[in-house]
């Protein structure tokens, strides 16, 4: 653990009590006198706090010292991905984040299932432990678009796709193509295809079925 997440990070003190208890006192087994780092994930501080006390179900911190330290990927990046079984996004979600995405733009497609829920309270829950783990400052953003493709064309006009028969995925310019759309299991309808308009495609340089998670790997290594 790099550091521990607390929305509080920054005031003088923070009370410790409940999972953030269960998790530094019991899990962890921080003692009195120990230093522990913590950060807000909205700023790109490290506070360094003492602990001061630890009772039989809070803990007392005190705020040492701060220090502008961001841990930031080193450009802002938009996965677009066509909608699967919120499970499997859950799941690839730490290695989203570890390579760097800023953010993941979850898109209801035509072949996607419908039923699908997302939780998005869950999917940071997941991302703030990964960033506790990885050191990551700040939360990558999540954003729905539960109408479809054009509306997330509408939102990211540039984004290019990638689909079969496009250029070789290697040759992006990274710094001009900052947003990169997916498929679902499936891949796109012929309707979806029609919107597509002039943006460059872009394919792996194979002809292998992809799963839309390992896309999403291909995708997201391509934009960082």
């Amino acid at each position: 653990m790099q550091f521990f997440y607390h929305k509080e990070a920054g005031a003088a003190t923070l009370c410790i009590k409940d999972e953030f208890y269960a998790y530094l006192f019991k899990a962890r087994r921080h003692r009195v006198g120990e230093l522990i780092d913590a950060r807000n994930l909205a700023d790109s501080l490290r506070y360094t706090y003492a602990i001061e006390s630890i009772g039989k179900k809070e803990g007392l911190l005190s705020l040492r010292e701060q220090t502008m330290l961001p841990v930031i990927p080193p450009r802002e990046s938009v996965l677009g991905w066509s909608l699967i079984e919120a499970r499997q996004i859950e799941k690839m979600l730490p290695m989203l984040n570890e390579i760097g995405i800023t953010t993941l733009a979850l898109v209801m497609s035509d072949y996607s299932q419908h039923s699908i829920r997302i939780d998005k309270e869950r999917m940071e829950r997941i991302l703030i432990h990964s960033c506790e783990q990885s050191g990551r400052s700040k939360l990558p953003e999540i954003v729905l678009f539960s109408k479809g493709i054009q509306e997330y064309f509408e939102c990211y006009p540039s984004s290019a796709v990638m689909d079969f028969g496009g250029k070789p995925i290697d040759t992006i310019n990274k710094e001009t193509t900052r947003a990169l759309l997916i498929g679902p299991e499936g891949g796109f309808s012929q309707e979806e295809r029609k919107r597509f308009g002039h943006r460059e495609i872009f394919s792996p340089q194979h002809n292998l079925i992809l799963r839309s998670e390992t896309a999403a790997i291909i995708a997201a290594l391509a934009l960082i």
